[in-house]
């Protein structure tokens, strides 16, 4: 059974323009978080398989993974946000739909940083990522260590951080 519980529909004959398609995986991807969470902010999306449109079937496809942060099932208090990830599918003609089964919460998501700045690279089942956690000084508005971290998906679609890489603070 599909475990479709967003959609976002991208309307054109030819290939949309890349911005394009980043913003309807996003979109597809917040219809979710509110769907499952409060307080939701996505963070960064992220290319795993490109956009491309099969002519024979008329199909398109394409894979994109989405960062955010929120507190699932709505539970509250100070420390019940965390750092998740939809994967948004194209799996019918301009139709963006999150993967629930492949998505948090049903998968792991071990990312070891509060914020995600940016996406340095990333392929179909590898995250390569740039974003801060907090040192032993900073305020709790104001994480300023900063990280880049790896995450690696098994054939479950579960995400473990395979490597670490400390960077310089940042400036805030």
């Amino acid at each position: 059974m599909a475990s479709l519980l967003a959609a976002a529909p991208v309307r054109a004959q030819q290939s949309p323009a890349p911005a394009k398609v980043r913003q309807a995986a996003l979109t597809a991807a917040k219809h979710y978080m509110t769907a499952i969470a409060c307080a939701e902010s996505p963070f960064a999306v992220a290319t795993l398989e490109p956009y491309r449109h099969d002519k024979a079937s008329n199909f398109d496809h394409g894979r994109f993974a989405v960062i955010w942060a929120g507190d699932i099932g709505c539970r509250g208090g100070s420390a019940s946000s965390t750092t998740n990830i939809a994967i948004v599918d194209i799996q019918f003609p301009n139709n963006f739909l999150v993967d629930a089964k492949r998505s948090s919460p049903n998968v792991e998501f071990d990312l070891p940083m509060q914020n995600v700045d940016r996406v340095v690279r990333s392929t179909e089942d590898t995250l390569v990522v740039e974003g801060r956690e907090f040192g032993p000084n900073d305020a709790l508005c104001c994480a300023s260590d900063r990280w880049r971290v790896t995450l690696k998906a098994s054939e479950l679609g579960n995400w473990s951080t395979i490597e670490q890489q400390h960077l310089a603070a940042s400036k805030r």
